[in-house]
């Protein structure tokens, strides 16, 4: 049996590039993925049914960070509560422990569906890292 030379790679390495935007390091990316209808149709030659896939839809990605200084998250989602409809394009790059690029997911027509600032509170709980999280909606997301 010939022997393989697979490596593994972390899921603790990439960064986030967002058409415009100067935001990358982000602490989770969640929801890379895409989904197909499942149409079901009378088989040609059978009396019984077939499945086959119909449209597709790009998952939602959710994307979390430490809470920071810059608003331009809030500044997207403000843009859209004004009716302005500004989708962007962008990457998720995952790299090696050198930091060269392994693969990446370029995403295209990304809106923010959902952003969400920090929980804040005074209990003890309350002195942890605050975080914001941004729902995308994406029209297409494709492994590059």
């Amino acid at each position: 049996m010939a022997a393989t030379n697979e490596e593994y790679i972390t899921a603790s390495t990439f960064k986030v590039n967002i058409e415009g935007m100067q935001a990358q390091n982000f602490d989770t990316v969640d929801g890379i993925g895409v989904a197909f209808e499942d149409i079901a149709q009378q088989a040609e030659k059978e009396n019984g049914m077939v499945n086959r896939p119909g449209r597709f839809t790009a998952s939602d990605v959710t994307l979390t960070r430490r809470f920071k200084k810059d608003k331009e998250f809030h500044e997207w989602v403000k843009s859209l509560k004004q009716g302005k409809k500004v989708r962007r394009s962008g990457s998720i790059i995952v790299m090696d422990d050198e930091q060269k690029e392994v693969f990446r997911y370029n995403f295209t027509g990304a809106w923010p569906k959902h952003w969400s600032g920090p929980t804040l509170s005074k209990n003890r709980e309350g002195n942890g890292i605050l975080l914001e999280r941004i729902v995308l909606s994406v029209q297409d997301i494709e492994m590059a």
